[in-house]
């Protein structure tokens, strides 16, 4: 039995009668012992039941509840109502544009004297508490938070739907809503389901309400009632169709209703408390009880309704056509096709016909005036879904400010909106989405040239300002003009309060809290920044591009680029300014925090920094985390990929490392085919420039060097702005190195001797594009040692601090590992070596190249004896000492450092397992002691 928050509401709204029975239209009214007169009038009901969402905690039994429901309404107990009067909307079918539709439909077909029902099963929850917001009705395609932008039904709207029944229309109206919660939704911390609750039982006047339970009580659903329902729906039912007409005069009324659901429902679900509320006239008639369809479901409860359903009719919307000639039915079912395969405005193919081709021949058509408004509704149900649809992309994006859209979807929105008319309560809101949707693709322009000109400043605010004039309430319009003062105009004051505003709106939004961290960066306050980052992890634990932004705020590489290019002392900049090394700390503690917290991924700062104290085995445990929950699509961006692949290439693991370049090359290169709008990939330059780092690093040199020669044809203008320079000059470099690897020295030198006078910043390029390994390797190769030693000191100058020297040590270990420049690499590492004494890990290497590169574990055994006494926390340095003693013979004092490394957890057992120098001992009472004593677990 699984135990919910639940809102259950049945709502009877009698301004004017009571409900009907049947007649041949559908329904009659059925006396009521309040001398309402009697009328007669057709029953409509517009029916949702979601269990299956598409982005929220699914519900277990709501569809079916629905379902049970319709039943119900198609038995003569509950009307017989045809099925042309029922819209039956379940799961992914019960889309914000449906319900709304269908609500649109039942309002203009509702005339004086009919009845209108309206059953909605699902989620309910209101996200931030504003003065006019009552809450919201989840729809299948409602975002996991903001439920202002869309996928919601408004009990505001629902409210105005209800007026226009009862005050306009002059029906009778039955609302039932079964509003559940499974999980944590958006609300969930001021009890947002609850507030629903209470704003469905008090915002409606003159009404009749059966509520599941009071407001900060608990109600459940579960197998225990009819094979899976909620406990309330299934005996409210259950009482609609006669078990609960205690004096047994046909008829349930709320008094008769009322003390049904209490004698049912908060006995069976004790010892949780759940007390179902009935306000209203004690006299009014809920429903008719036939005595045949109480005795059949009586007997067949357990079975299904359909049996007892009223027979399927042939629809009106045949009826209508059948009558037409064959042109207008083949474009009735043309827009439907076309409608199927989401071709509404631009067809794949253009022997094709739009649905919004087809739309405008059926609007003409005056042979099928009866099926205009059914035709209106269905096409704009689905231009809101499909523009629904990327707002969510939207705001569920890990890089939202700068995912382009469908250029299509505005269009969407002005069509939607004209069709509706302005009267309509849809209007406002598709109108400021069509201003949103336009201005995206402008953000996203200016985003990638980097500069802005006044005239497109307006052009885009002018385009904001019109969507704020129609719904001021959108948090993705704040959203969107917060990236772009942050990120284009610079004015972090100014995005600070924008990103308030739309945390304000989406309290849970986990990408504006990680976007507004790096504002307050920009803005040098540390604090907030961190803060910021922490509220992200808690609303979204696996939220990956906050470990980026930590290195946005941490990692110095960035900062260094927005330096003017005339500043020399790059030392004394990052020694005096607001980053320190409490700051590396700070960042290493955030990403505990995280993982402390369950979450799958880690920052590259922080693997960085464990990797730096020769913590190898527990960044490993983190990869392996974070490679077997990070999706493909995740697995593109240089520092998603990157970190991974470091942890193996300073492990000696060539083979893993070579998987994890070539699954980020492979999903790169296949996402490109398929999308152009990634920030990454978003024009040639950068698309052909980072293709070239990819490949090199991944060992592939002549893809490389066939991206390279495509960057190479692009026009010289292009590469004058400064991005886009830079681009240009690291990627000469790496196409050197490629000539120098396949043994082409005078085209390397050439090369790397470009990329030097490309390079107009002598003191930046060590710090992101290492360019004086170039000159280093021309002058090693040529035997100039002093020479090499020059352009060794100058790499040497630039690495001033711990993260500036890792990555002299990871581009040292590419050469050797990857490029096979063993000797290089191996004179780079002993010289370092003697310049910082005090590393360890520069010690180390020294050692592993002579270990696992070239066979010399004698010489190795020394090296890592030296790191030890530099650091015993270099931990992966016991095992080094472990597998070289082996390798040579002394397998006590193999087995000495074995057991250390072990007590030191510098090696996993998986890794133990899986080494083969391990195999010829694996049984022997020393190595199974060893298993015993430190894998416990495992036996």
């Amino acid at each position: 039995m699984k135990y919910l928050i639940l809102l259950a509401t049945l709502v009877f709204l009698v301004p004017i009668g009571s409900l009907a029975q049947i007649d041949d239209k559908g329904a009659t009214p059925v006396s009521n012992n309040s001398q309402q007169p009697t009328a007669k009038g057709t029953t409509r009901a517009v029916v949702v039941g979601i269990s299956d969402y598409q982005q929220i905690p699914d519900l277990q039994y709501a569809d079916k509840d629905a379902k049970t429901f319709a039943d119900w309404l198609r038995s003569p107990a509950g009307g017989s109502l045809p099925e042309d009067n029922i819209k039956l909307l379940l799961n992914e079918n019960a889309t914000k544009g449906k319900v709304v539709m269908s609500l649109y439909w039942l309002t203009e077909e509702s005339q004086e004297g009919d009845q209108a029902i309206i059953f909605f099963s699902g989620h309910g929850d209101i996200e931030v508490q504003l003065f006019d917001q009552l809450g919201f009705l989840l729809c299948w395609d409602a975002l996991p938070y903001g439920y202002m932008a869309g996928g919601t039904l408004e009990l505001n709207h629902l409210q105005s739907i209800l007026k226009t029944l009862t005050i306009t229309k002059k029906s009778r109206v039955l609302l039932i809503t079964d509003a559940c919660r499974s999980g944590k939704l958006a609300g969930a911390e001021h009890n947002g389901p609850g507030i629903t609750t209470a704003n469905l039982a008090h915002a409606m006047a003159n009404t009749t309400k059966l509520i599941s339970c009071e407001q900060d009580e608990v109600s459940i659903e579960g197998p225990d009632w009819g094979g899976g329902h909620g406990a309330f729906s299934y005996h409210l039912i259950d009482g609609l169709y006669g078990l609960a007409d205690l004096d047994t005069n046909r008829e349930v009324t709320v008094l008769e209703a009322r003390r049904y659901l209490e004698d049912h429902v908060t006995p069976q679900v004790a010892p949780i408390k759940q007390t179902p509320q009935v306000i209203g006239s004690n006299a009014a008639v809920l429903a008719a009880v036939d005595p045949a369809v109480l005795k059949a479901w009586k007997d067949q409860k357990a079975g299904e309704l359909s049996q007892i359903s009223a027979g399927n009719m042939r629809g009106i919307v045949e009826d209508i056509l059948a009558e037409a000639d064959s042109a207008i039915q083949q474009t009735y079912a043309d827009f439907l096709a076309a409608i199927e395969r989401k071709e509404l405005m631009v067809a794949e193919d253009s022997s094709r016909r739009t649905a919004d081709v087809c739309f405008e021949l059926l609007i003409q058509d005056t042979s099928i005036q009866k099926l205009h408004g059914h035709i209106k509704r269905t096409y704009v149900a689905a231009l809101v879904d499909e523009g629904q649809q990327y707002v969510n992309k939207w705001m569920l994006s890990e890089i939202p400010e700068i995912q382009p859209t469908n250029v299509n979807v505005p269009g969407y929105m002005a069509k939607a909106a004209s069709i509706l008319g302005e009267s309509h309560y849809l209007y406002k809101d598709l109108k400021a989405k069509e201003y949103f949707f336009k201005a995206v693709p402008i953000r996203f322009k200016l985003a990638q040239q980097g500069t802005i000109t006044s005239k497109q400043d307006e052009e885009f605010m002018s385009l904001l300002d019109s969507a704020y004039t129609f719904n001021k309430n959108l948090p993705v319009l704040y959203a969107l003009e917060a990236a772009h003062a942050r990120t284009t105009l610079k004015d972090y004051p100014r995005a600070e309060k924008l990103y308030l505003k739309s945390i304000e709106l989406v309290p849970t939004w986990a990408f504006e809290y990680a976007f507004l961290a790096q504002c307050y960066a920009s803005m040098g306050n540390k604090e907030n920044a961190f803060k910021c980052l922490e509220k992200a992890l808690k609303y979204k634990p696996n939220y990956y591009t906050v470990y980026w932004s930590v290195d946005v705020i941490l990692y110095k590489d960035l900062i260094i680029r927005s330096l003017p290019t005339d500043t020399l002392d790059i030392k004394q900049y990052i020694e005096t300014s607001v980053f320190s090394e409490r700051d590396y700390r700070l960042g290493a503690q955030l990403a505990e925090y995280a993982i402390a917290s369950g979450c799958a991924g880690c920052s590259r700062h922080y693997l960085q920094y464990i990797l730096s104290r020769g913590e190898y085995n527990k960044a490993e445990f983190l990869v392996e985390k974070l490679l077997h929950n990070i999706p493909d699509s995740m697995f593109l961006q240089y520092w998603d990929f990157w970190p991974c692949a470091e942890v193996y290439l300073l492990s000696y693991e060539k083979t893993k490392y070579l998987d994890v370049m070539g699954k980020a090359t492979k999903n790169f290169v296949d996402k490109l085919d398929r999308s152009i709008g990634d920030i990454f990939y978003s024009d040639t330059a950068k698309y052909l420039s980072i293709s070239i780092s990819q490949n090199l690093l991944a060992g592939n040199y002549n893809a490389a060097t066939q991206f390279f020669n495509k960057l190479k044809l692009l026009p010289n203008t292009f590469f004058s702005q400064s991005v886009y320079k830079d681009l240009y000059r690291g990627s000469v470099h790496e196409r050197g190195l490629i000539s120098y690897i396949l043994g082409n020295y005078m085209e390397a030198e050439q090369l790397f001797s470009e990329a030097m006078d490309l390079d107009s910043s002598k003191n930046f390029q060590a710090s992101f594009a290492t360019l004086y390994d170039g000159p280093f390797l021309i002058a090693f190769k040529k035997g100039d040692y002093e020479t090499a030693n020059f352009w060794f000191n100058k790499m040497m100058d630039a690495c001033f601090d711990e993260r500036t020297l890792y990555h002299f040590i990871k581009n040292t270990l590419e050469l050797a590992i990857i490029h096979q420049l063993h000797d290089e690499a191996l004179y780079l590492f002993e010289s370092a070596a003697k310049r910082f004494p005090d590393n360890p890990a520069l010690k180390y290497h020294t050692g592993g190249i002579q270990h696992y590169l070239l066979n010399r574990p004698k010489r190795a055994i020394q090296k890592y004896k030296e790191t030890l006494k530099i650091s015993e926390d270099f931990h992966i340095a016991y095992y080094s000492l472990a597998q070289a003693y082996l390798q040579i013979g002394r397998k006590s004092k193999a087995f000495n450092w074995l057991e250390l490394s072990l007590k030191k957890r510098a090696i996993s057992k998986n890794k133990l397992d899986t080494d083969p120098l391990w195999d010829p001992e694996r049984n022997k009472p020393r190595f199974t002691q060893l298993l015993q004593q430190y894998f416990p677990e495992s036996e």
